[in-house]
């Protein structure tokens, strides 16, 4: 009667240390996907706002030292381009009433 009570307090006391391990893992498998995760998303960023710094500087060269209207004006038509698309393909639902 001993032996058995011994056996299943032992077989508890493996089930709770197996328990408290696969928590620990689950702990840090979560905390590395997060940290990946964050990683790529600053890495993303990053790289965009290094992007539009570029664009930035060369759009001043291009558009505004450089004297010309001529890619004021291409860059206008381009403008008016996207945005008369952007017009024609906007969908409003009908109104219910």
């Amino acid at each position: 009667m001993i032996c058995a009570i011994l056996l299943l307090m032992g077989f508890a006391l493996i089930g709770s240390r197996v328990r408290e391990n696969l928590f620990t893992l689950a702990q840090k498998f979560i905390a590395t996907s997060i940290g990946v995760v964050t990683f790529i998303a600053t890495a993303v960023y990053d790289t965009v706002a290094a992007l539009i710094v570029i664009l930035r500087v060369l759009s001043r060269k291009v558009i505004i030292e450089s004297g010309s209207l001529v890619p004021l004006l291409v860059l206008l038509a381009v403008a008016v381009l996207i945005l008369s698309r952007l017009i024609s393909n906007y969908h409003r639902p009908r109104a219910t009433q």
